[in-house]
């Protein structure tokens, strides 16, 4: 058992990856495929040797600097679970061998000594972190909440009228409706990698259109974008990803 920053670790992480195929349209003969991994990773109350065992040399000294519980908790859970999404897409590299550093904003930059360095967008909530890899080529984000999280406060100050009536007309419930609109608005600003420092209102939903499994999100200033959300075990996820590609996930695995 290892003890980092006072905290005991146990062995067991519990994490899913799942594996899609995307397709760009690029006119009526060009057609392009991209591969992109969707890493969710369930939190325990303990640390665990895996997360510590995945981090190179430069994460393990950074975490003697960590005053938080929390923070330590966020920051082991976030960095393997980009680790593992980064390892599947890689074919297999291994974890402690993928460093992971931080943007301007925080948002997460892939460097790889001997394979070409994919795309990653990462969050995390008190019980979750997801992550999502993809093609350099690509701009995509990802956002989870837990569903019952209360954001209201922070967003009715700057709701939209065209988003409140948007709350009003939907089947959920008005408290989830807010977290939905929450992570749309936090899955777009990792894809524009500026982190939410625009007035919100800059991220105003469009749409929000019911789908079979999921909802699907349109942006009124970004029309380039759209997002799916979805709703699976007390968590909101978004990702949201250019318009001009199909994206198909298959979350039941998760969901399981």
């Amino acid at each position: 058992m290892k003890i980092i920053n006072g905290m005991k670790a146990n062995t067991q992480v519990r994490d899913k990856d799942v594996f899609s195929v995307n397709y760009l349209y690029e006119g009526k003969d060009n057609t392009r495929r991209y591969d992109i991994v969707l890493n969710f990773t369930y939190m325990t109350e303990a640390v665990s040797d895996e997360l510590i065992d995945c981090l190179n040399p430069e994460e393990l000294n950074y975490l003697k600097v960590i005053k938080s519980d929390k923070r330590l908790k966020s920051y082991l859970y976030g960095r393997y679970s980009l680790k593992k999404a980064v390892s599947v897409y890689s074919n297999g590299m291994q974890l402690n061998k993928i460093n992971i550093k931080n943007g301007i904003f925080g948002q997460p930059v892939i460097i790889l000594d001997s394979y070409k360095a994919p795309g990653g967008s990462l969050s995390h909530c008190e019980t979750c972190a997801v992550s999502l890899v993809y093609d350099e080529t690509l701009i995509m984000g990802i956002d989870i909440e837990e569903a019952d999280r209360n954001v209201k406060k922070v967003m009715e100050h700057n709701l939209t009228g065209h988003e409140a009536s948007l709350i009003k007309n939907q089947v959920v419930p008005e408290k989830m409706m807010y977290v939905i609109l929450w992570t749309a608005k936090e899955a777009l600003a990792k894809c524009l990698k500026t982190g939410l420092t625009l007035p919100l209102e800059l991220y105003e939903v469009d749409k929000i259109e019911k789908q079979d499994t999921y909802f699907k999100i349109s942006y009124t200033h970004f029309l380039q974008y759209t997002a799916f959300t979805y709703i699976f075990n007390n968590y909101v996820c978004s990702i949201t990803y250019p318009k001009l590609i199909e994206l198909s996930f298959d979350i039941t695995p998760i969901v399981q």
